[in-house]
């Protein structure tokens, strides 16, 4: 209620007060005008209202009392997240909350401010005008000292209040300054002022808070300098030392493991604890992931890559090692639970020891004499219960992000040398990211998740399809080909099993669905990765043809059907509601475009099955570009559109002759005229084929063009001639001979303004210019042929009379800009224009067939000609000033003095 939200923000501002010190501020309040309340006025009552209780508490709020901004500063975060959930809606914030959103926040402020009737207590405020205020107080207790001493408890609080923030409001950019200063001085920080166990936890607790905060700043772009990235960046780096120069092999002996456990436990920079090295490998993980996936600038990262050549091999060697004891540490804690698996051919769950998810246990294990248990020993501790909760905790919670950024970081530095290495690295790793899949396919099918969780499962699927597809690019580095084969038969399983329960349910009209259903916005990122993935696969099965360990018959089929089926069910879509069809259509045309691949690579086999698979394709291209543009967002069909006919361009050529004429036919009677001309110029070998295919939908495209009393109908036929001549010109002679009488019909009267049915001025503008063009590429076509015969010489000076005579009329019943004819009707200048420039343009490619077709034309068509080309060459240009009035002597002027 209103009333609850009030009290929370009491308490967050009185508490945020408290912990910056700056009750004094606002120890009085006058409003600022006495004839009405304004949002001015609300904000500054507010802040007095906190004040007057954190004034109370001023007294006790001495150097040595920092326990008291401690409390106050964590009862800030309380009420935030209280209001936070106060906002949620099915487990998500609502973006149109005015806490949440700084323009619904004045809008209701100034709306309670007239309905008040002067009265500021029936008002009421938001955390979005405040937030100034409590950013300020957050920077400010992030850096709390006493007397030189950090304050870790109050450092902790302020910093968990600023993540809290950014994560959930929009930071302002004027703001980085504090926000970046007090990140940095958190993850900076030494530990050396107290041996106290508690006191090392809190400077642990504190340091994953500045490094999730620092992840934060970056993810949402607020620091776009790179020097500044880079200062930030720079205490988190891990020193490296020569034995990892280059990628070590992965342990797999006892020796191995020991020599593993020391290094990382003796490695250490600012602080003897393990969560040093936990959190600035988690931090430089993230960074090196979003930046792969592209949610970093290139130009941000490229200084920071620089700087890290050096330290990527200790980075990534580290972070596989976390990754692979996360596992462990969760196996130890949940009785083997994580490696339970829905298995897709059985529809049973079952541990998938094929691909273990951890290595064997005797490459771990101290005691290899116990293989089958799991020992308290892993690759970056000696002991289970020396790590800490709080190491185990983070570990839990980041596994899937380091071993992503390891496979990134191994994968791109991959080479002769370091192959071995590598290999050893990556067979251990990739099945985690098969692990991970399988968890968040799960995820996704639990209603009563929390939405949080939900784009936390999106967000590890979409890291794990992007490493996945990182290896696939690279090629496979596993030591056997049935390791590879085992690797693809993974993929393949759990592709078809994300397309069952995330891709075609967006096809799918199913009322009643839960608000978290997966046909959700959400999935965007997860859906382009998976596309992405798919187009990795056809890329190697292009390279490969059928000669490839990766994409054997199964996999065929899988990507297949990963891309047909929701063009099949593109029909269905059209029925469904508000963002689902956007979606819906975001997919489709991801399809569309990895379908050019797909005909690529299935070409290779000329099967049966591929030539079915081209003509359905041809056909729902024809259908496709066909329809309407009925949905509001324009760029998403234009798009469409675009990947569509590139599309058909890439199936018309595997099509017989005869079925391209029926296609075209087809076309052509639908008045589909960008199918019908891309299915035109696909023939680029042109002879009787072509004319054939142009002959087949002659009477089709002549009804059109005749069709003079439907302007749309013939300027739409003749604006899809013109673009079929411009691409490919070779068809203009055939065009021209079944359809030249026509379109110079159509030129005159739109010229002459005999059509009285155009719809507006740019219409006949552009069905004039449409008719100038294909004479040009007529022109074009008959000055080449005159150069090497006598005949077509005749043919272009017959060609150009008739042409000059047409634009003689059209000169003399519009004008031109030196000389407009408004005394006739509709006359149009430009339409005078377009044909001097033509005229013009003849007299410079052809002089000599020029000078012959004029000499031919009767004296005044002659003179219209030579005037127009005149004007033309010349700017029209004029003597249009007044000469001045000259000054006449008048004799009655002059008096005798």
């Amino acid at each position: 209620t209103d009333s609850n939200h009030k009290r929370l923000l009491h308490w967050l501002l009185m508490s945020t007060t408290i912990a910056s010190g700056n009750a004094s501020r606002n120890k009085s309040f006058d409003p600022s005008s006495d004839n009405e309340i304004t949002r001015n006025d609300v904000e500054r009552y507010v802040k007095y209202l906190a004040s007057l209780d954190a004034i109370d508490v001023n007294p006790h709020l001495s150097p040595s009392r920092w326990q008291v901004k401690a409390h106050a500063i964590e009862l800030g975060y309380l009420a935030f997240a209280e209001i936070q959930k106060c906002c949620e809606t099915n487990g998500k914030v609502d973006e149109n909350s005015p806490h949440f959103n700084l323009v619904f926040a004045r809008n209701y402020c100034s709306r309670l401010c007239r309905e008040a009737s002067n009265d500021i207590s029936k008002t009421g405020s938001y955390i979005a005008l405040h937030l100034q205020d409590l950013l300020s107080s957050a920077c400010i207790s992030s850096v709390a000292t006493s007397e030189n001493a950090e304050l870790r408890s109050v450092q902790s609080g302020g910093i968990k209040l600023l993540v809290l923030l950014g994560s959930k409001t929009l930071i302002l950019q004027q703001y980085s300054s504090q926000t970046v200063s007090s990140v940095r001085h958190v993850i900076a920080t030494n530990d050396t002022e107290s041996d106290s166990t508690v006191n090392h936890q809190m400077h642990d607790e504190l340091f994953l808070s500045g490094c999730e905060a620092a992840g934060l700043i970056f993810k949402k772009e607020l620091v776009m300098d790179p020097i500044v990235f880079r200062r930030v960046i720079r205490p988190l780096i891990p020193p490296s030392k020569s034995n990892f120069t280059q990628v070590t092999h992965f342990p797999q002996t006892k020796d191995d493991v020991k020599s593993f456990v020391s290094y990382f436990s003796s490695s250490s920079q600012a602080t003897s604890s393990q969560i040093y090295l936990l959190g600035s490998i988690l931090t430089l993980s993230k960074l090196f992931t979003w930046a792969s996936m592209g949610d970093l600038p290139e130009s941000l990262m490229e200084p920071i890559f620089e700087e890290m050549k050096k330290h990527v091999n200790h980075i990534a060697t580290y972070a596989g090692a976390l990754a692979l004891d996360a596992v462990r540490i969760i196996e130890t804690n949940n009785a083997g639970s994580l490696l339970k698996s829905f298995d897709p051919s059985t529809g049973t769950s079952e541990s998938k020891e094929d691909i273990p998810p951890v290595p064997n246990s005797d490459a771990f294990s101290i005691d290899a004499e116990t293989p089958s248990s799991l020992p308290q020993g892993g690759l970056t501790y000696a002991n289970l219960m020396d790590t800490g909760k709080l190491f185990q905790s983070t570990l839990e919670d980041s596994w899937v992000v380091l071993s992503v950024s390891s496979i990134l970081q191994f994968m791109n530095n991959q080479d002769e040398k370091n192959f071995g290495a590598i290999t050893g690295w990556i067979e251990k790793l990739a099945p985690l990211l098969f692990l991970c899949l399988y968890k968040s396919m799960n995820s996704f099918e639990i209603s009563s998740i929390s939405y949080s969780n939900y784009l936390k499962a999106i967000e590890n699927a979409s890291m794990s399809v992007h490493g996945i597809k990182s290896i696939i690019k690279r090629g496979i580095p596993l030591s056997d080909s049935v390791k590879i084969e085992h690797f693809c038969e993974e993929l393949g399983l759990i592709l078809d099993e994300m397309f069952t329960k995330v891709i075609l349910p967006f096809f799918e009209v199913n009322e009643g669905n839960d608000v978290r259903s997966v046909r959700n916005e959400s999935l965007q990122p997860l859906i382009n990765e998976l596309f992405e993935l798919v187009g990795a696969l056809l890329d190697v099965y292009k390279r490969n043809g059928t000669e490839t360990v990766t994409v054997t018959g199964s996999m065929r089929i899988i990507l297949t059907k990963f891309v047909l089926l929701p063009l099949h069910g593109y029909e269905k879509c059209k029925t469904l509601a508000g963002e689902y069809q956007s979606m819906s259509f975001k997919i489709v045309l991801s399809c569309l475009k990895s379908a050019q691949d797909l005909v690529v690579a299935l070409s290779l086999s000329e099967s049966d099955e591929c030539s079915m698979i081209v003509k359905s394709l041809v056909q729902f291209c024809v259908t496709l570009l066909s329809s309407k543009d009925t949905d509001s967002n324009t760029i998403i069909h234009n798009e469409m559109k675009e990947a569509t006919s590139a599309l058909l361009l890439q199936c018309i050529g595997s099509v017989s002759e005869a079925e391209k004429k029926l296609f075209a036919r087809e076309s052509a009677l639908t008045e589909n005229w960008t199918a019908w001309k891309i299915i035109c110029i696909s023939n680029t070998n042109g002879g009787d084929s072509l004319f054939e295919t142009l002959l087949s939908t002659a009477d089709v495209v002549r009804d059109c063009l005749s069709d003079t009393e439907n302007v749309s109908r013939h300027s739409a036929a003749l604006s899809g001639i013109r673009s079929a001549a411009q691409e490919n010109p070779m068809i203009v002679p055939y065009l021209m001979q079944s359809l030249g009488a026509y379109i110079v019909q159509l030129l005159r009267m739109h010229g002459l303004y005999q059509c009285k049915n155009v719809e507006s001025q740019s219409q006949r503008t552009s069905v004039f210019a449409d008719g100038i063009r294909l004479l040009l590429l007529s022109l074009q076509q008959l000055i080449a042929a005159a150069s090497t015969s006598d005949e077509a010489q005749t043919q272009l000076s017959s060609f150009l009379q008739l042409m000059f005579k047409i634009m003689v009329e059209v000169i003399e019943y519009n004008g031109l800009p030196n000389n407009p004819k408004p005394q006739n009707i509709e006359s149009d200048v430009a339409l005078g224009r377009t044909c001097a420039q033509a005229i013009v343009h003849v007299a410079k490619s052809s002089p000599t067939s020029f000078k012959m077709s004029i000499s031919t034309m009767e004296l005044n068509d002659r003179s219209v000609l030579e005037s127009s080309v005149r004007a033309e060459m010349s700017g029209y240009g004029g003597a249009t000033g007044v000469a001045p009035v000259k000054k006449k002597l008048s004799l009655k002027g002059f008096t005798r003095v």
